[in-house]
């Protein structure tokens, strides 16, 4: 007798049926009802097709007439912002320091409950090595009492009043006199060596990691460089970090109120994503996330091409536990061009592409300028002659930018996908925009962006026909939306508010 000849079914957790099912599968683009077994499809098909899978314990998911497709996919999302601009201040770019201080001001005395206060999006030129003073008191003007870190947009700048820089010096004298305690009894070098400036706040890298700071050698209130924000987050806590877990998931919400089951987020201070990742594995523990996060790391200057790949290896190893909703997919890179020269310079934009190929990451440039543009083209070319071809490579450009038919045949054989302005879509392109197509640019289109078995079962349920919808997609109203099989959105009443979405950066 051969055994395993009849394999039994495997009855589903869980049937939708009794709707219109547009499944983003080109082979099968609708169906009547489909199953789902472990927050996977187990089958897509007609009504009758599902009798095999029904079990005793089988739920039946009647959709009333409406409308499921695969759950839609944010490629220009900033869930990392959300979740720490949740109880924080988003500050325009263009903000002088009197503005941004008196936003602060407006702000602090509308939440006079937080315990401490966080803002995001000042210029980086906002300060300079030679243009400093004064800034911790433009700040402690309106909020002398409490401690405040206001990042720059490139998060490479912080911007601390003196109750933060109070903290942070007290958090540095206890680390001092730890460390005294820890030393043999015969070693009183350190212990005798003067400091180079007054206080225990000392540069973490003086030149590059440092604090600005005055005649005296007192810190001014502005942080260059991560080390000196990070020891600032860790002394004053300004985001509240056992809040970070509620705050992503009322991030997390948002996504969910609009379709979206997975988020590719489009980059911000790149330290502030294991705080975020800490927060998601939070929620893994508890239960569902509100989403599947794809993060990235974005680059600027002339980074070292391995240990920038590395950073990002390293936030995808983070998330390995987790790895059906979380992972770092990809690097980004600005390309610029200043009175004739690029950064990256050129052989580090190829170098920097070539390790991301070797190490499985997509690419996504942001070229800027016509040298720019030729220099991501270049770049792109090189990870393709050293044999990486499954990598997704992203040209993401403006309105202003252009290219010659010539380049537009060597983007196409280099399979780049390109993205640029949003122009009006039919609204067949519109879905497939945010399944299918979005599945392929985050490279996730064996799992993800379509109603097909064996992919995951995430869902959104529209009330009305997206295919016969006149306006704008984002506007039909969304009744449930599904992950893995699970609900993590059903609509309530009326009226609900719609946040701020923050615009790609």
């Amino acid at each position: 007798m051969a055994f395993g000849l009849f394999k039994k079914t495997q009855h589903a957790d869980l049937i939708f049926c009794n709707g219109t099912i547009y499944t983003s599968d080109f082979n099968q683009p609708k169906a009547e009802a489909v199953a789902v077994k472990d927050g996977r499809i187990l089958w897509v098909g007609a009504e009758e097709e599902m009798e095999p899978f029904r079990g005793p314990h089988t739920e039946e998911w009647d959709l009333e007439g409406a409308y499921l497709l695969p759950g839609f996919i944010e490629l220009k999302g900033h869930p990392v912002l959300r979740t720490f601009l949740h109880r924080g201040l988003k500050l325009e770019t263009e903000a002088g320091r009197q503005e941004a201080a008196e936003a602060l001001g407006a702000f602090a005395a509308g939440h006079p409950e937080l315990p401490a206060y966080f803002g995001f999006g000042y210029s980086d030129l906002l300060f300079s090595d030679q243009d400093h003073l004064g800034a911790k008191e433009l700040l402690d003007a309106v909020c002398p009492d409490k401690p405040v870190l206001l990042l720059s947009r490139s998060g490479r700048q912080g911007w601390c009043n003196s109750c933060a820089l109070e903290m942070a010096e007290a958090f540095a004298r206890e680390d001092r006199a730890a460390a005294l305690a820890l030393q043999d009894d015969d070693d009183e070098e350190e212990e005798n060596q003067a400091p180079s400036v007054p206080g225990f706040l000392q540069d973490p890298q003086p030149g590059v990691h440092y604090f600005t700071r005055d005649e005296e050698g007192w810190p001014t209130g502005v942080l260059m460089d991560v080390l000196p924000i990070l020891f600032v987050i860790d002394a004053a806590d300004p985001f509240c970090v056992e809040s970070l877990p509620e705050a992503a998931e009322a991030a997390g919400r948002e996504l969910s109120r609009r379709g979206y089951t997975s988020v590719f987020d489009c980059g911000g201070p790149d330290y502030l994503d294991n705080y975020y990742i800490a927060a998601l594995t939070t929620l893994l523990q508890e239960g569902l996330p509100p989403h599947r996060f794809f993060g990235s790391v974005t680059l600027m200057g002339n980074p070292h091409p391995q240990r920038a790949v590395a950073r990002l290896l390293q936030k995808n190893t983070a998330c390995l536990e987790c790895s059906e909703f979380m992972a770092f997919t990809t690097l980004r890179v600005l390309v610029t061009e200043y009175e004739g020269a690029l950064t990256p310079r050129p052989e580090i934009l190829e170098a920097l592409c070539v390790e991301a190929g070797d190490r499985g990451c997509n690419v996504q440039l942001f070229p800027q300028g016509e040298a720019a543009m030729e220099a991501a083209v270049n770049a792109f070319s090189a990870l393709r002659r050293a044999g990486y071809k499954k990598n997704r490579l992203i040209l993401s450009y403006d309105a202003s930018s252009s290219w010659d038919a010539e380049t537009g045949a060597i983007l196409q054989d280099l399979a780049v996908i390109l993205d640029g302005p949003r122009e009006e879509l039919s609204a067949e392109a519109a879905i497939d925009s945010l399944t299918i197509d979005a599945a392929w640019f985050l490279r996730r289109e064996n799992e993800l962006g379509s109603i097909e078995k064996g992919k995951a079962a995430d869902f959104v349920l529209l009330e009305q026909d997206p295919y016969q919808w006149t306006g704008p997609l984002s506007d039909i109203p969304v009744a449930m939306t599904f992950l893995g099989g699970e609900a993590v959105y059903e609509k309530e009443e009326e009226g609900e508010e719609e946040e701020e979405i923050l615009e790609d950066a």
